[in-house]
């Protein structure tokens, strides 16, 4: 009988093991074997064929900690972010009955968080347009007028595409290098900007996303700066006048509300 495909975690809740218990708990030392009778009281025969069909490597090898949400088990940001996602949507479809609309639905709502984000309109409204491929670098202009993309301007190694300058350009990753978000968040993996920006911003708290969400917006007014101006910037000087830039608008935008607070007081 050929061995079902192998998956990492078992689906059986095991109602019948102590809540410590360790996998070597399901092997009988003396005859190093699986101790069957109690694997198939415990799984569902699917995961107990599984089980049974693994081979027992060395006993006095210590468990290891499991994610069992990624591939070969083993934790990463990506998969912890779709982790997010899907319960998400679990709990839409829990409470709407589930249909095609929940993930468009889903997208709306992130499309809701980075709009009513406390950055600058022209922030908000450039992360629209970057997530859209609506901004004009050398890449997106190519593929409307049909012509071989560009290198970047900045490092004049890549095509200049909008994940280039926000994330792969050796400039960005200067400019990411000098601020407090951890790179194995800020370099996670994904198929298009969007995502990208999404993903970042979901995983950040709100104060940290809106930092996050300005410093994209830096990086972009930079290398235009660079292009149409011939003016460059160090990058721990992009990152503290983007940061404080986003601080003074923050400070700005509470004094508006407190003073229309104070009015409607009175």
């Amino acid at each position: 009988m050929a061995t079902p495909a192998y998956r990492v975690k078992p689906i059986t809740p095991p109602v019948l093991l102590a809540s410590e218990a360790v996998v070597a708990d399901l092997i009988d030392r003396d005859s190093r074997s699986w101790k069957t009778n109690l694997i198939h009281r415990v799984f569902d025969p699917e995961d107990a064929q599984i089980i049974l069909g693994i081979p027992i490597g060395e006993l006095s090898r210590s468990d290891s900690v499991i994610w069992h949400y990624g591939k070969e088990g083993k934790f990463s940001v990506k998969s912890a972010y779709y982790l997010q996602l899907m319960s998400l949507s679990t709990n839409s479809a829990s409470t709407s009955g589930g249909n095609a609309g929940e993930y468009m639905q889903g997208r709306q709502d992130r499309w809701d968080l980075i709009w009513k984000s406390r950055t600058p309109p022209k922030v908000r409204m450039f992360i629209w347009k970057a997530c859209q491929e609506a901004i004009p670098t050398q890449s997106n202009l190519a593929r409307r007028i049909r012509v071989p993309g560009e290198v970047c301007a900045l490092c004049d190694l890549e095509e200049e595409t909008t994940m280039h300058v926000l994330l792969k350009c050796t400039f960005a990753r200067q400019v990411w290098a000098l601020t407090s978000f951890p790179w194995r968040i800020i370099s996670i993996t994904m198929n298009s900007i969007k995502e990208w920006i999404w993903s970042i911003y979901g995983l950040l708290d709100p104060v940290r996303g809106d930092e996050f969400l300005t410093i994209c917006w830096g990086l972009w007014q930079h290398r235009n700066k660079v292009i149409m101006e011939g003016l460059h910037t160090e990058a721990l000087q992009l990152v503290r006048r983007t940061l404080c830039y986003q601080e003074e608008y923050v400070k700005a935008l509470d004094a508006v509300r407190f003073k229309h607070s104070v009015s409607e007081a009175r």
